[in-house]
């Protein structure tokens, strides 16, 4: 029974083929047969932004969606407007467009109308966030175990579209401001931009050119720091040439007296001799 409808008897005209559906609506009091192949997902057969070349079935006998895409190579109908689907003739591919009305189908918790702006089914259920920043959207989701259509409500940042990023260094953000209004915030990447504040540089323009100062320019970080230590390299290369060239009595002060002392240098006779060997 229907209650307060004007359908009492609300039927599908074959029982048999469930990918048919019935039910009284709540707003005209009449009842409303639905077919899965032209009811968006996921409580029927098409897809948001269904593809015009494409045809969207469903299996009478097991009520499972299906596509058909014979036509895809060869198609007439080249675009849709939202809340339309091209009913799609196999046997005639470059025929034009056949469209047909989506339905929101029987018991649809977000709404029994589809949205023009939104190719969606809206009028049951507010998703309005107060965010200007936001594109608000009703869905029909299967939620649970087991799967339950449940209305769900879609906020999409509209910050792609509404603060587009120019810069790859950055990222930009749309960000509300009270209930209408919004702003644009930037911030940058800092692992993409080096010491010089270059977007993707290799730091070679700040670290090279220094500037000049009052008694003349001065040379790059890095050439001065070359410079240093090839000056202490030679500086350590020449110590060393240096002690190379040393007598031994040059390096120490004792050798000469120590020489002088050995018996192997003393005059026979006067001191000492050395054992013979």
């Amino acid at each position: 029974m229907c209650g307060q409808c004007l359908c009492p008897d609300c039927v599908t005209p074959d029982p048999t083929n469930l990918c048919q559906s019935s039910c009284c609506d709540p707003t005209t009091k009449l009842c409303n047969v639905i077919d899965k192949s032209t009811t968006p997902a996921p409580l029927g057969c098409v897809p948001s932004n269904p593809n015009p070349c494409t045809k969207y079935t469903c299996a009478h006998d097991t009520g499972v969606c299906g596509v058909d895409n014979t036509c895809t190579a060869n198609c007439g109908c080249h675009s849709t407007s939202k809340c339309k689907v091209n009913m799609v003739n196999t046997s005639n591919c470059g025929a034009p467009c056949n469209l047909k009305d989506l339905t929101c189908g029987c018991g649809n918790q977000c709404g029994n109308a589809c949205d023009e702006a939104t190719g969606l089914c809206s009028g049951a259920k507010n998703c309005n966030d107060s965010n200007a920043c936001t594109a608000d959207t009703c869905v029909v989701a299967l939620v649970g175990t087991p799967p339950v259509p449940t209305a769900v409500c879609r906020n999409q940042d509209l910050s792609p579209t509404k603060c587009p990023n120019s810069n790859v260094c950055a990222t930009t953000a749309c960000e509300p401001v009270g209930q209408n209004g919004f702003r644009c915030v930037q911030k940058n990447i800092t692992a993409l931009i080096d010491f010089c504040g270059t977007c993707l540089g290799n730091n070679s323009v700040c670290f090279f050119n220094v500037p000049q100062i009052a008694n003349g320019p001065i040379i790059g970080g890095m050439f001065a720091a070359g410079f240093g230590i090839a000056a202490i390299a030679a500086a350590i290369a020449a110590l060393l040439a240096f002690q190379q060239k040393k007598t031994p009595e040059a390096v120490n002060p004792l050798g000469a007296q120590a020489l002088n002392d050995n018996p192997a240098f003393v005059t026979p006779g006067i001191v000492g001799e050395m054992p013979a060997a």
